[in-house]
């Protein structure tokens, strides 16, 4: 069984149809389960109300609504905690909860961050973008 875990760029990017998510797509759409740490809600919403207050979020009702009808298993964040510690000194803290879930889970890393993407090698397996 294959499970991705997406992190909240990639959301933000899928919802919002920007071009940095199509490479993506297909990674997500043929996984068998997508996954992420509960806090991708709050971190999304917070992405778009920053792209609202800069005029660059068209219909940002509607984005509100796919985020709520995103597909992806939340997980709790407690037993991710002590994992996601020991990786906040390659990678933000925040981002370290979907690394550490995805290394819980055997699953692939889904990022459109090219940041956390070059942060994680070695540590867990990262969807490279289609070509």
């Amino acid at each position: 069984m294959s499970i991705a875990v997406v992190d909240a760029a990639t959301v933000v990017d899928l919802i919002c149809d920007f071009p940095a998510a199509e490479p993506y797509r297909d990674a997500i759409a043929s996984a068998d389960a997508v996954a992420a740490p509960a806090h991708l809600d709050a971190e999304v919403l917070s992405a778009l109300g920053r792209l609202k207050r800069a005029g660059q979020l068209p219909r940002g009702a509607e984005r509100v609504e796919a985020l709520a009808r995103f597909g992806a298993t939340r997980w709790p964040l407690q037993p991710l905690l002590p994992p996601a510690w020991a990786l906040v000194d390659r990678i933000a803290t925040r981002d370290a909860l979907y690394v550490a879930l995805a290394v819980s889970l055997d699953a692939i890393l889904i990022t459109t961050d090219g940041r956390l993407r070059r942060g994680v090698a070695g540590i867990v397996t990262v969807a490279e973008p289609d070509e």
